[in-house]
């Protein structure tokens, strides 16, 4: 067995970005926001009336320890200020998806690679910040 289908039995998490398929041990940050304002009406003195507010709160996930599906470029496509679409994170369990969250819009914050060292056995992707439009539970 070859280090990289090593490191995809121990992650449990599968990302497609786009058309490309990722491989990560954790995933953090899964959250989503909704954002609203309270006005007072005239005659509805009793409570305060709530509407939905455009969000202004950003959201970003947090992929670490990853490492591309199938051998390819793709990764390198993966830089700070690249912007990706159609992300899903599947949780698998066993092999079979148990969970699948998605989103529409992102961009990449922040990338950091492990360390090169000759000797090692270290994943490709060591963490990946994207900050998105907004989570979606499937």
């Amino acid at each position: 067995m070859d280090t990289r289908e090593g490191l995809l039995l121990n992650n449990r998490f599968l990302v497609s970005i786009g058309r490309d398929l990722f491989s990560f041990a954790k995933v953090s940050n899964l959250s989503d926001s909704f954002e609203m304002e309270s006005i007072r009406q005239g005659g509805a003195n009793r409570y305060p009336e709530f509407l939905a507010k455009q969000k202004e709160k950003r959201e970003t996930l947090i992929l670490e320890k990853g490492v591309q599906k199938k051998e390819g470029d793709s990764e390198k496509k993966l830089k700070p200020g690249a912007r990706v679409s159609a992300v899903a994170i599947m949780v698998l369990n066993h092999g079979k998806v148990e969970k699948t969250y998605s989103f529409d819009y992102g961009v990449i914050t922040k990338k950091e690679i492990t360390p090169l060292d000759a000797m090692g056995k270290e994943v490709l992707i060591n963490k990946l910040e994207i900050t998105h439009t907004g989570l979606t539970d499937i």
